[in-house]
């Protein structure tokens, strides 16, 4: 009597275990704190120091990202542009620490980039808020509020850097250096605009108030010089910036050299604009 032959699994199924096998070590060598070759913009990562970023990369600014000098440099990250000195996006990214090179950042439209990120100048940087209970209620806003911000924010650097905010008095402004968006000041305009929906108040002090000086205080911004304008009844972050602009009060301070900080904030049709120097 013969033995019958071991049992044998289909081909199909050899196949599709081996593949499995593959699946399931991919994903748990797959290491999400390391910049990304062929991904997108989610390889701008939070780290604390190199240890973080693995063998990709490195810590710069707080972000897991590249060093550069030109965009060949981040040809590796994809969508990747370089963000060297002067440029609103590293300035943002880095706030008062500027390193002496420039960072990889990814390309972005308003609205683009990753949760916990903004579109500055063209290329997503790390933006969360700051730990802190008044910024609660401003940590996650709709995809529809930040793509709004985001335009507003690109409409008000482009027009300050090239001198042409222009205001019903007919004068344009002077030249002036882009403004670096900042995560508290985002927060308190954020907060601000959910306050005025929420309330209907239209002055500058708020519904507990609070002047924007006071509520930049709560959100870790020592204030030296501020100016906060609002749009109301705005379909669009383009719509918004041409209310501003008609304001005879708001219009000349967008294209004051005084501030170095801005935070925007939208919440429907509502928008604040908070600019700042610390």
């Amino acid at each position: 009597m013969t033995r019958p032959p071991p049992f044998a699994p289909p081909l199909s199924a050899l196949v599709w275990a081996s593949a499995l096998v593959l699946a399931l070590v991919a994903a748990c060598g797959d290491d999400k704190t390391a910049p990304k070759t062929g991904s997108n913009s989610n390889w701008l990562v939070t780290c604390v120091d190199e240890g973080d970023c693995a063998s990709s990369g490195a810590c710069l600014c707080g972000a897991c990202s590249l060093e550069c000098n030109d965009d060949i440099d981040c040809s590796s990250l994809e969508g990747a542009r370089c963000s060297v000195a002067d440029d609103a996006a590293r300035a943002a990214q880095c706030g008062g620490t500027q390193p002496s090179v420039g960072l990889c950042l990814p390309r972005c439209e308003p609205g683009s980039c990753a949760d916990g990120q903004s579109c500055v100048a063209g290329a997503c940087v790390l933006a969360e808020l700051p730990e802190t209970d008044f910024c609660d209620p401003a940590r996650a806003p709709s995809q529809a509020d930040r793509a709004a911000e985001e335009q507003l924010l690109a409409l008000l650097q482009q027009n300050r850097v090239a001198g042409s905010t222009a205001c019903t008095s007919g004068e344009t402004s002077a030249p002036a250096p882009p403004l670096r968006l900042d995560g508290r000041l985002s927060c308190v305009a954020r907060v601000r605009a959910l306050d005025q929906v929420a309330t209907g108040i239209t002055g500058p002090d708020d519904s507990e108030g609070r002047n924007a000086a006071e509520r930049a205080t709560l959100a870790g911004y020592d204030v030296s010089a501020w100016w906060e304008s609002y749009a109301f009844n705005a379909a669009s972050g383009s719509q918004a910036y041409d209310r501003i602009l008609a304001d005879a009060d708001s219009c000349p301070e967008l294209g004051n050299s005084r501030y170095t900080d801005v935070g925007v904030g939208a919440a429907g049709d509502v928008f604040v604009v908070l600019l700042a120097a610390d």
